[in-house]
């Protein structure tokens, strides 16, 4: 019943489905990377890298105008540089 539900709400969500491809190939290749599969070198070459490109054209697609996407790189680089740069400073 419970697995129905959850199917039902998955089906009313707009998810596109080869973005949800790519990012569970690279998911197992990670763990297949991890667990020594042999072809590791193989997969370290592309499974960070497709989670960088997807998680960017994801970003991209939320905004409206390059004036937002300033904004927005601005306000991403104030809320994780400046803390990174003062708690750096205190452990060098």
């Amino acid at each position: 019943m419970v697995i129905h539900v959850l199917y039902q709400l998955l089906l009313q969500m707009k998810r596109d489905r080869v973005i949800d491809i790519c990012r569970g190939l690279a998911m197992i290749a990670v763990v297949l990377g991890h667990c020594g599969f042999p072809f590791t070198h193989e997969l370290y070459t592309f499974h960070v890298p497709i989670f960088f490109v997807i998680s960017g054209y994801l970003y991209f697609l939320k905004v409206d105008s390059l004036k937002e996407l300033g904004g927005r790189i601005f306000q991403k680089f104030k809320r994780l540089y400046i803390p990174f740069v003062l708690f750096s400073s205190l452990f060098v």
